[in-house]
C-alpha cells in the first residue's frame, strides 16, 4: 500500500483518518437543522459569521457563542441541548461512498474519524456502513484548547504509528492545519464550502474531489 506524495517519492501509509462532516457524510441539511432548531428555541444566530466558519466550529464554540449573545443562558445545559440535537437530526445520515471506503479497510488501511462534531451524532452513520472503523473521536474526546492535532497524535500512539505512516483527509483549512500539527500526510478533499483553489493555499499533498480519487492516489493508479 502506498501512497504517492510527489509524484516520485512513495510512502507506507498505514492508516487514513478522515474529518466527518462533508468529508465522509453529506450533512449539510442535518447540521443546519439542529442548529435552527436551536436558534428558534433561545432567539439566537450563527448567520452573521458565514456557512464556512459556522462549519468549522465545534458544539462547544457554538454554545460559547450562543452564551456570547445570550449570557443568561446556562452552559451545561445548553451544551447538552447543542448535542441532544445534533444526535438527533444525524439519525439518517450516511456515509458516502461507501464501498470505496470498504475497500479501503479490505486492503488493510485503519480508517479512522476525527469530528468537530459530537461523537454521538457521528456513531449511527458508523453502525449502518458495517465498515470496521476502530478509532473515532469527538470534540468531547478532546482536553479544553485542543483540536484535532491532538486526536491525531493520540492516534499514532495508540496503533504505534509513524507520522508518515498516517494520513487525514478533511474538506476545511483546519483539518489540513490539524494534519501538520501532527505531522501527518494532508490530504485536502474538495467536497465542502472550500473549493480546489482555496484548500490549495493550505498547501496540502494533494487534493482529491472524491473518497474514490482517493483510492487512486493510495493505491499509485492513474
Amino acid at each position: 500500500m502506498t501512497v504517492l506524495t510527489d509524484g516520485v517519492t512513495n510512502t507506507v501509509l498505514k492508516a487514513i483518518l478522515f474529518d466527518f462532516d462533508l468529508t465522509l457524510a453529506d450533512s449539510l441539511h442535518l447540521g443546519n437543522a439542529a442548529i435552527a432548531e436551536l436558534e428558534a428555541l433561545h432567539g439566537v444566530t450563527l448567520q452573521h459569521l458565514g456557512a464556512q466558519e459556522a462549519w468549522g466550529m465545534t458544539p462547544k464554540e457554538i454554545v460559547d457563542e450562543f452564551l456570547r449573545q445570550q449570557p443568561e443562558l446556562g452552559r451545561y445545559t445548553l451544551q447538552q441541548e447543542v448535542d441532544d440535537s445534533l444526535m438527533r437530526h444525524y439519525q439518517p445520515c450516511q456515509l458516502r461512498e461507501r464501498q470505496a471506503l470498504a475497500r479501503l479497510a479490505a486492503a488493510g488501511i485503519m480508517l479512522g474519524i476525527i469530528t468537530s462534531n459530537t461523537r454521538k451524532a457521528v456513531l449511527p452513520a458508523v453502525k449502518a456502513s458495517g465498515i470496521t472503523i476502530p478509532f473515532i473521536r469527538g470534540y468531547e474526546d478532546r482536553p479544553p484548547g485542543t483540536g484535532k492535532g491532538f486526536s491525531l497524535l493520540e492516534a499514532l500512539g495508540l496503533y504505534g504509528l509513524l507520522p508518515e505512516q498516517m494520513a487525514f483527509v478533511g474538506d476545511h483549512p483546519k483539518d489540513i492545519a490539524a494534519a501538520r500539527d501532527a505531522g501527518v500526510m494532508a490530504i485536502a478533499i474538495a467536497t465542502g464550502h472550500h473549493s480546489k483553489a482555496e484548500l490549495s493555499l493550505c498547501k496540502p499533498d494533494c487534493i482529491v474531489e472524491s473518497i474514490a480519487a482517493l483510492e487512486s492516489v493510495v493505491f499509485g493508479r492513474k
